[in-house]
């Protein structure tokens, strides 16, 4: 095989591989891992996300994005604090933490919550119409100006 030959092969090899690093969810399901993806992935290959659109001190108004046609959930607290839950069971099984208040989405479309906090408000999504999606706690912290 010439060396054209062998370079274009490798380059094929490589594309393939990078190409399939992007075309798939950062982390795999395991029962120690219940989620598939992360926020910041579903941002930029369509699927729900949350994002910071308005900090203020000690506040913060985060958008809900569904950019599809069926239920996507958000739960959230603040400052980490446990005490928040709504409830000992989550609706998705494989999350052993309980439940926190949340918001879904029925359909394509955005929600706006301003929250109040000390150091930071965290949001997740494990329940919803869509597994692949799932993300766990994303943190929007408090930056000193």
């Amino acid at each position: 095989m010439t060396t054209a030959k062998r370079c274009f092969l490798a380059l094929v090899i490589v594309t393939v591989a990078a190409l399939g690093v992007f075309a798939t969810p950062l982390s795999a399901y395991t029962s120690a891992n219940p989620t598939y993806s992360t926020n910041g992935y579903n941002r930029t290959h369509g699927g729900p996300y949350v994002t910071m659109t308005r900090f203020g001190f000690h506040s913060v108004t985060l958008t809900f994005v569904n950019p599809n046609p069926y239920y996507a959930c958000f739960e959230y607290r603040t400052d980490g604090d446990v005490s928040q839950k709504i409830g000992p069971t989550n609706y998705n099984p494989a999350i052993g933490d309980g439940l926190y208040p949340f918001v879904c989405l029925a359909t394509a479309g955005t929600q706006t919550m301003t929250f109040q906090f000390n150091r930071y408000v965290e949001v997740r999504s494990v329940f919803g119409a869509e597994r692949n999606w799932d993300f766990d706690w994303t943190r929007f912290p408090f930056w000193r100006r």
